[in-house]
């Protein structure tokens, strides 16, 4: 069933949910089974209201259903947005890239960029699930390992790159 207006309430003693579907009509007895197995099973206290008829809905809730909606078009814009940026992946840039880093030292010899989709990302203490750019540079024996080396190289990645957030691992090959 397509539910078209949603309205959870919350309080002390008692709680509430509203709910409006697009095509299903539900009788008065579902409508109490429904209030049931919330009572036993899922949550005490708490009262569905389905709104069958569009003259039950408020301009209010008529509002609410249109900020949804538009809650749902961001969204969406968001990501296509990402989407957008995850075909903007050029091979070309990141050759482009490969040779940057290479003249700055021989021993790189190659790199793999790319999207890690639902990765955890702390920031700010708090970590929360994101896309994640990452870059992995694969090097040789011969190639330094000092921390504020790789910092160093790790920041004109990051520079050359310019994402707010991503990860670059260095691995010897």
């Amino acid at each position: 069933y397509t539910i078209i207006y949603k309205k959870i309430n919350y309080g002390r003693s008692e709680n509430g949910i509203e709910l409006a579907f697009l095509n299903k009509k539900f009788t008065p007895e579902e409508v109490a089974a429904f209030n049931r197995l919330f009572e036993k099973y899922y949550f005490p206290r708490t009262e569905i209201n389905i709104l069958q008829d569009l003259n039950e809905l408020t301009s209010t809730d008529m509002k609410e259903v249109l900020d949804q909606i538009n809650m749902e078009d961001i969204r969406i814009k968001e990501l296509e947005k990402k989407i957008e940026q995850l075909s903007n992946l050029s091979s070309n840039d990141n050759r482009q890239l490969l040779r940057e880093i290479r003249a700055m030292d021989t021993n790189i010899l190659r790199l793999s960029t790319g999207y890690l989709m639902g990765a955890f990302v702390a920031k700010n203490n708090s970590i929360r699930t994101d896309s994640l750019f990452s870059v992995q540079v694969f090097t040789n024996g011969k190639f330094n390992q000092r921390t504020d080396y790789t910092d160093r190289l790790a920041k004109l990645i990051q520079l050359r790159v310019r994402k707010d957030t991503m990860q670059i691992k260095f691995i010897r090959n």
